[in-house]
């Protein structure tokens, strides 16, 4: 479905460049035609980049909605943390890096438990030993 619609806009945007060159080259700039071509050819490539950025992103960097709903309440270990106060960085879950917040401090090894899930991003909190022998 995705696909579909890129595609089609991108053929949108073809066609729009392909007209707008034949009606450049009917109108007379006297003297700044090229300048005028360059900007179009720059506003197109701008467009097109956008295009693949967005496609590209979509396509390799989205993660499945459903397994968000899958990792909650499911222990993790931690891999890597992002910033100096420990409360943020990787936890791997099934076998797959997620982004994590902690409110409180944790190291890397420590196992968290998800709480809940937030635009893509994992909250936890850690796990005690005794918690983690008893379930």
């Amino acid at each position: 479905m995705f696909l579909a619609q890129f595609y089609a806009s991108l053929t949108d945007t073809l066609s729009i460049f392909f007209k707008s060159v034949y009606f450049f080259n009917s109108l007379d700039f006297s003297g700044y035609a090229w300048f005028v071509r360059f900007l179009f050819l720059l506003l197109f490539l701008a467009i097109v980049f956008g295009f693949l950025y967005i496609l590209i992103k979509t396509i390799f960097m989205k993660r499945d909605i459903t397994m968000m709903a899958t990792v909650i309440g499911q222990e993790g270990e931690v891999t890597e943390l992002i910033d100096d106060f420990g409360k943020m960085g990787w936890v791997l879950i099934y076998g797959e890096n997620w982004k994590f917040k902690s409110e409180k401090p944790v190291k890397v090894g420590d196992t968290v438990k998800v709480i809940k899930d937030k635009k893509m991003q994992l909250y936890v909190q850690k796990v005690e030993e005794s918690q983690s022998f008893l379930e």
